[in-house]
């Protein structure tokens, strides 16, 4: 038992040596050309308890969703504006967990689309670039 510890351990510090040696990548903060290019289903999260999906409408809705290993943890929807490298979204309705979870998101071209980070939260971003729990990515495209 003690072998199989010591050998789950070792994995553990092999796979986050490997993270971390592994080159960031990053997007590039830019205006996208208009509300079109942006617009589409957008994920970000780490397959269990964070998991929320955007969708941006050309109309300038949106809707958000925040689902977990317990079920619905909330819902969000409003209104949305693209302006210069940001998205403001403006709720008109929240609930739950998603009360004040989305306001600001800065727009990065990645790889010829886009990706969005939270304005508010760009720690994790910062430190290990895009991935699918650091920012939004579109969902035809992760």
């Amino acid at each position: 038992m003690k072998t199989q510890g010591s050998i789950a351990i070792a994995s553990l510090f092999i796979s986050v040596a490997g993270l971390q040696a592994r080159d960031i990548e990053k997007g590039k903060p830019a205006a996208p050309p208009n509300v079109k290019s942006v617009a589409g289903s957008y994920y970000c999260g780490d397959g269990l308890g964070y998991n929320v999906t955007l969708t941006l409408k050309e109309n300038g809705t949106y809707s958000a969703e925040w689902h977990g290993c317990l079920g619905k943890y909330g819902d969000a929807s409003g209104s949305w504006k693209l302006s210069d490298k940001q998205i403001a979204l403006i709720p008109k309705t929240e609930r739950d967990m998603m009360k004040g979870h989305l306001k600001t998101l800065d727009v990065l071209e990645y790889k010829g689309g886009w990706v969005f980070v939270r304005a508010d939260d760009r720690d994790f971003y910062d430190k290990h670039g895009v991935s699918r729990y650091s920012c939004f990515q579109k969902r035809d495209q992760q």
